[in-house]
């Protein structure tokens, strides 16, 4: 296995983040040529003069436009980035298409997509015996005889938090803008 210390990128630069690059970093604070991809539109609004490169690079990948990450501003001069907030980056190779063992809605480079759970179901049944010729009490109706009787499932309990959670680090995202 060769071992490298420096990258190439596709674009010819070496050893150099390329316009576009993202970053997740533990660090608070935003360094010249980069931009903090965190917080409200208003945050996120950028020149689109100074910030020239970044919006032809997202223009060029089909990033930018309605629907799509990059966004125009309100202002005509301006445009707003991505908002990565509480977003997982998901590797989906270089064919632009996930495996669909992973993700069968065809999740695309800068495509977001909702939280979502698989769909499944729960079935719960309690053994009941009656012992008298008026059957048993049972929580969903009169039973009689013996064996299993369906019980409706009430739900799962709240574990507390109010969306599905994974052992995480919180981390900025920065994106190379200059």
């Amino acid at each position: 296995m060769a071992y490298f210390d420096y990258l190439i990128y596709t674009d010819g630069k070496i050893g150099e983040e390329s316009i576009g690059f993202i970053q997740p970093t533990l660090k608070s604070t935003v360094s010249y040529g980069w931009l903090n991809l965190c917080g409200t539109a208003a945050d996120r609004t950028v020149s689109k003069t100074k910030f020239a490169k970044l919006l032809t690079w997202a223009t060029n990948e089909g990033l930018y436009g309605s629907g799509k990450p990059f966004v125009e501003g309100s202002d005509p001069t301006t445009f707003v980035i991505p908002d990565f907030r509480e977003v997982a980056l998901k590797g989906i190779g270089l064919t632009s298409k996930s495996s669909t063992h992973y993700d069968s809605s065809g999740l695309t480079i800068g495509k977001f997509i909702e939280d979502r759970n698989k769909k499944h179901a729960h079935s719960i049944s309690m053994k009941v015996s009656a012992t008298n010729a008026g059957g048993g009490n049972c929580p969903y109706g009169s039973y009689s005889g013996s064996g299993n009787y369906p019980v409706a499932p009430t739900g799962t309990e709240d574990s507390g938090g109010n969306t599905n959670e994974v052992k995480a680090i919180g981390v900025n995202y920065f994106i190379k803008a200059l």
